[in-house]
């Protein structure tokens, strides 16, 4: 019963206002102007019997009752029944479960942090060790895997930075349309943007079945305080939702659908362009954003990756200077003497400009190609050999001391080995050391043994047997004497300088010992020019080779990729093994480290193999893991949330292209306007809250 409805009698009138006693006998026409005392006793000599005015009997009974209710609250706390007395409300059902082993009394704490259960501490604060502890520190107690503890308390987990810049391309988008679409996404904060809590939005104690992740527009509202009307008015259009978030895996449905499918045929028949082939659902039923490789592209791709790949990635590569210059060094191959020509490899040029004498060198030359080296130039010549000096200093820098050189110089030339990994630890040190002693120090003959000089040394036996003299002749009796006229019954070996034994002409390569013919006795048996000279023979070894054939052929020994030198070019080479070649995405990889407009960065974004990656790939050079797209749904990382799983109830919502509508002249899908949203997302229909599409913790920005 309302308060006023109560009917009380009045007080006497005989009562003063204030007192809680008044005279024993002023009721009998009595004056006493002495009064009772303020503890109720008489003060004549003949004393009365002072009684309770009305205040005084209500003090009285408002005693005894916080009397009784204090002894009731201190028997609750004895028997563990004090959490029950206090709690404003029931859990909701995940909270609960997780304090269900917990006892009553200790329930409370678990997330108040004044709450311990004896009854004092009700009254009073924490102590020393809750100082500056809030409710939202105990909340990211649990829950600090899924959100940082630096980001809780700011708005949207964003930095100021990040959310002005928000703010600002809102500004923008309002000043360019109509103010009445776009001025809701601009915040005007209604609280302090730096120090939200967790229970700003997220209400306990509403009731086991209470969903603490629904937030209403009106919360909504308390920062963005321009009032909302429904999603069709108000909402601001969008353009290139949900195409202008990009992606880490580069894919023109138009081109496939309009061009490629049709094109490919399964017999008579042209294969299907159908969505729902790459993109299955999962064991959410969740449509998935992107396939597996070997599912969806390698029937078609593949080969064209492989070939791609063969051009393979150089490690090192000696380039071509004239005779002069390399006078100027310790020793040069003859192979890469001649006219200035080839171009440095972008690896090589990491292990060497942290030399800054090599690092002013390169600059000097364009493109790192020395066919532009301009022979007549003041600096480009010494410039020329100062880096030829550098690759041969390098090779034998990783001869000696093998992949740790590699990561000195890596790390020095501030490039971070670790991006490097995959590359370093696949390269050979041995072939390297080997190749530096075969280059430059020449203390490794591969014709030594080879069958051509054996059939040259068998032909200089046949020559000096033809010009032997009769028997008895001093020559035959005596072999010692004339030393002189013995030229031709020197060593075969040749190491005394006998004529023919050391003749360079006889052990070219190119001519693979056919100019002495084919017999032992006809020294024109066969025509030299009669075969080619680069073709591969099996049963011919030479040089760049032990097993046999003028050259090494990676497409027929390394088909599954690897490290191997090529003689003609001079150069360490690696080939590629086709899609997800570990070797070439480290090297990708480490792209990342360098800034976008460094050359070494852009000549190797520029090799045919690196390409080829990165067609597909765009954000692979951004940094480590950026070859595949991550999944949408279930992701904090956007403002913006949506699941095709409800949407694919809906028979007319299950044929992709009613919504992905394909874009004519190899443009990819047209973006979803506000009206295919609006048709269905109303207040009456699919529901028009904030929180439908979007999610308040962003993750990054």
């Amino acid at each position: 019963m309302p308060r006023e409805n109560v009917h009380l009698p009045p007080p006497p009138a005989i009562d003063r206002p204030g007192d809680r006693w008044v005279c024993g006998v002023h009721a009998s026409g009595k004056k006493c102007a002495a009064g009772p005392t303020g503890l109720g006793t008489c003060p004549l000599s003949e004393p009365c019997c002072p009684r309770r005015t009305w205040l005084g009997r209500r003090k009285a009974v408002g005693l005894v009752v916080m009397g009784i209710a204090v002894a009731a609250l201190f028997l609750y706390s004895r028997e563990g029944y004090v959490s029950q007395f206090f709690k404003p409300g029931e859990l909701t059902t995940p909270h609960a479960q997780i304090l269900a082993g917990t006892l009553n009394e200790k329930r409370c704490a678990a997330c108040h942090t004044e709450a311990s259960m004896s009854p004092q501490s009700w009254f009073a604060r924490g102590g020393v060790g809750h100082d500056h502890v809030s409710q939202t520190d105990r909340c990211l107690d649990c829950h600090h895997s899924t959100i940082d503890r630096q980001s809780a308390r700011l708005a949207h987990n964003l930095p100021r930075e990040a959310r002005q810049q928000i703010r600002s391309l809102a500004l923008q988008s309002a000043s360019q349309t109509p103010s009445s679409l776009v001025r809701h996404s601009v915040a005007t904060p209604g609280v302090d943007p730096e120090h939200v809590q967790c229970a700003a939005c997220h209400r306990e104690h509403r009731g086991a079945d209470a969903n603490l992740m629904i937030m209403t527009d009106a919360q909504c509202q308390t920062c963005h305080s321009q009032q909302i009307g429904s999603f069709a008015d108000s909402h601001p259009q969008w353009s290139d939702w949900p195409y202008g978030r990009g992606g880490r895996i580069a894919f023109n449905h138009s081109s496939h659908a309009m061009k490629h499918f049709p094109a490919t045929r399964n017999g008579d028949v042209a294969t299907e362009f159908r969505c729902l082939d790459c993109h299955v659902k999962d064991e959410n039923h969740e449509l998935s954003r992107v396939v597996r490789y070997e599912f969806a592209c390698q029937s078609c791709h593949d080969d064209a990756l492989r070939l791609e790949s063969d051009h393979g990635i150089e490690l090192f590569a000696l380039p071509t200077i004239p005779e002069p210059q390399t006078h100027e060094m310790e020793s040069w191959p003859v192979a890469a003497t001649g006219f200035y020509d080839g171009t440095v490899a972008p690896l090589s040029e990491l292990f060497l400009r942290h030399d800054s004498e090599v690092a002013a060198a390169l600059r000097k030359i364009e493109s790192r190609d020395f066919s532009r080296v301009n022979a007549n130039s003041r600096d480009q010549p010494a410039a020329a050999t100062t880096i030829a000096a550098a690759h041969r200093r390098l090779l034998a820098d990783v001869a000696r001391k093998g992949q740790a050189a590699m990561i000195e110089r890596a790390e020095a030339s501030a490039v971070s080995s670790t991006a490097l990994t995959n590359v370093i630890r696949s390269i050979p040190p041995q072939m390297l050391s080997d190749t530096y002693r075969m280059w430059f120090l020449n203390r490794v003959d591969p014709l030594a043994n080879s069958i051509p000089r054996q059939r040259a040394k068998q032909v200089f036996r046949t020559v000096a047997a033809q010009h032997q003299r009769p028997q008895g002749d001093r020559l035959a009796g005596n072999p010692a004497s004339s030393p002189g006229d013995d030229l031709l019954l020197a060593d075969e070996s040749g190491s005394d300088g006998s004529l023919l034994g050391g003749d360079d002409l006889l052990e070219d390569d190119l001519l693979g010992g056919d100019l002495l013919g084919a017999g032992d006795d006809d020294l024109l048996g066969e025509d030299p020019l009669a075969k080619d000279p680069l073709a591969v023979d099996a049963d011919t070894p030479s040089r760049g080779s032990q097993e046999g054939g003028d050259r090494f052929d990676p497409d027929r020994m390394l088909i599954a990729g690897g490290w191997y030198r090529d003689e003609l070019k001079m150069a360490i080479v690696y080939r590629g093994s086709g899609h997800a070649d570990p070797v070439v995405r480290s090297a990708i990889e480490s792209l990342a480290t360098l800034p976008a407009n460094d050359p070494i960065r852009q000549r190797m974004l520029a090799n045919r193999t690196v390409a080829a990656c990165i067609g597909c790939h765009p954000a692979a050079s951004d940094g480590v893991g950026n070859w595949t797209s991550p999944p949408l749904v279930g992701q904090g990382r956007t403002f913006t949330k949506f699941s095709h799983r409800p949407h694919m109830n809906i028979a007319g919502l299950t044929d992709c292209v009613h919504c992905h509508r394909v874009g004519q002249d190899d443009h990819d899908f047209e973006p979803l306007k506000l009206e295919s949203c609006a048709t269905c997302h109303t207040s009456h229909g699919a529901g028009e809250s904030c929180t439908k599409c979007h999610r308040y913790h962003v993750d990054s920005f």
